[in-house]
């Protein structure tokens, strides 16, 4: 989620089934399984944010650039696989935008 990633900075990255448990008298969710988790810098957060920012403002070419300084693009790819990356990345952003509740 969101919150893992920019505000606990720290998030489980197997999210199957099999390593959460959900407790019915409390009607909260446990983590069993952290061999999967791993934590964020400052550095990772800060341009990660700036790729959904620029996904969510529509800005292709921000978009491309924060990709790029994370190591997801290299800044060599043929246009197509830059296009391609930043169509699913604007995808990811869609509910941000969304007025309201976002129908998946």
């Amino acid at each position: 989620s969101l919150r893992e990633v920019f505000e606990f900075r720290f998030m489980q990255t197997d999210p199957n089934f099999g390593n959460f448990l959900y407790d019915r008298n409390t009607d909260k969710i446990a983590l069993l399984d952290f061999g999967a988790s791993r934590a964020f810098d400052d550095y990772f957060v800060e341009h990660y944010m700036g790729i959904l920012y620029s996904a969510m403002s529509g800005d292709f070419q921000g978009c491309v650039d924060e990709s790029v300084e994370l190591g997801f693009l290299t800044g060599t790819e043929h246009p197509d696989m830059a296009k391609a990356h930043v169509q699913a990345v604007t995808t990811l952003a869609t509910p941000f935008v969304t007025e309201g509740a976002f129908d998946f």
